[in-house]
């Protein structure tokens, strides 16, 4: 089979852009050609992505760059003999916010001022719901809905997870509207956030170093899945059925996800500090 430009093969396995367009600026190119993937580029777009998203984000960023080069490696077509070796970056812990359901209430409450507003509130609330990854959320159909259960097959996992409809779901799900970008996503629910008023200053690990920042701009995507997860913790759902909602492979993944507020332990937790 002929292949195509590196764009072209991009564009046609992958879709963010997003990352290409990183790729783009690092190398300082229009447009990425085979010819580009030298050694010294790939170490300028290791560099470039590690310096512009969170650790973690980069690690993940690169690693879609890895796969990608993988498939053509005995093509011939990329003058870097090792690009695994160039694109490797370490994951760093970083903390995570979540929403309690207090804030749930206020974005459910927010009047959307744009279509894309309208779009991105209805996906989160969708995501935090039935505690399905983003990419699950935008292939869903009516079809997935069977009674009182949401069923699907996860696109990640290739696993069918069942999850009890919660009664808000549907009328978030009929919002959904075009997919957008995680960049683009990312910033509309930060603003969204803002606009509700979840502006209290947090100070966690985030980026590689302390941070003190308003909440609202540590919320992403991901904060949907990782709030309605904490929310079932809370209410002494078992990790391991969690884990199953969440379409985890393993507990430890889910464990990750779980804000625990050592500040409300509740009573139980309580008597045993204070003695009794």
């Amino acid at each position: 089979m002929k292949v195509l430009s590196f764009e072209q093969e991009w564009t046609r396995a992958d879709k963010r852009i997003q990352i290409l367009r990183f790729m783009r600026e690092a190398i300082g190119v229009k447009e990425v050609g085979w010819q580009d993937l030298t050694t010294l580029n790939l170490a300028k777009v290791r560099e470039y992505i590690t310096d512009k998203v969170a650790g973690n984000s980069a690690v993940t960023y690169l690693a879609i760059i890895k796969a990608f080069l993988t498939r053509y490696t005995d093509e011939g077509l990329i003058p870097c003999k090792n690009p695994a070796k160039e694109l490797k970056a370490k994951r760093v812990p970083s903390e995570q916010v979540v929403l309690n359901a207090d804030e749930i209430r206020l974005i459910e409450n927010y009047q959307p001022r744009t279509e894309q507003e309208k779009w991105v509130k209805a996906q989160f609330l969708c995501e935090y719901y039935c505690l399905a990854r983003s990419s699950d959320i935008q292939q869903l159909t009516p079809e997935n809905i069977k009674g009182d259960f949401l069923t699907y097959v996860s696109k990640k996992t290739m696993v069918a997870t069942t999850v009890p409809l919660h009664k808000n779901f549907v009328k978030y799900f009929k919002q959904r509207g075009k997919n957008l970008d995680r960049a683009s996503f990312n910033r509309i629910i930060k603003r969204i956030c803002k606009n509700c008023g979840i502006c209290e200053e947090v100070k966690l690990f985030y980026h590689g170093k302390v941070q003190v920042q308003p909440k609202y701009k540590l919320i992403g995507s991901h904060t949907a899945r990782r709030s309605g997860a904490t929310e079932l913790a809370k209410r002494d759902v078992p990790i391991a059925t969690i884990s199953k909602l969440m379409n985890h492979t393993n507990t430890l993944i889910t464990s990750r996800y779980i804000f625990a507020d050592t500040r409300n332990l509740g009573e139980e937790a309580m008597n045993f500090f204070n003695g009794e």
